[in-house]
């Protein structure tokens, strides 16, 4: 990605890293042999490395961005890392016995936190208007 700059300003780019760590997230769930696990693996990787790369360079690249705009992006991600395990040991905690092996607390959480996201979004945008 670093060698050309064709992949600047396209979404497809990034929709096709979203799928790839979407069929690398199933082909973990889903796996049964190490192969499958390592595929799956490697295809979650390259998607988050896109996504990851893209929004580094966006977040950089994009209006009057300074060196505050990279120390934004990383301190995002670095509460994503910190926040993300908490709210899953939280929730294996709070679920029942027999809801640690089903996927709805996962989707509760996920839900949740789709919810929170969607508010702090607005009240970014309010706040930039």
């Amino acid at each position: 990605m670093g060698i050309s700059g064709a992949w600047h300003g396209k979404w497809s780019v990034l929709w096709i890293a979203v799928g790839a760590m979407a069929l690398g997230f199933v082909g973990i769930l889903g796996a049964s042999s190490l192969p499958t696990l390592i595929i799956g693996l490697i295809l979650f990787g390259s998607g988050m490395g896109v996504t990851y790369y893209a929004a580094l360079y966006y977040a950089m690249a994009v209006g009057q961005a300074e060196v505050d705009a990279g120390g934004t992006h990383e301190a995002l991600l670095g509460s994503g890392y910190m926040v993300g395990p908490i709210v899953g040991i939280a929730t294996i905690q709070l679920s029942d016995a027999s809801q640690v092996q089903s996927f709805q607390p996962v989707i509760f959480v996920v839900l949740l936190l789709l919810g929170l996201s969607i508010c702090a979004l607005a009240l970014f945008t309010k706040k930039a208007r």
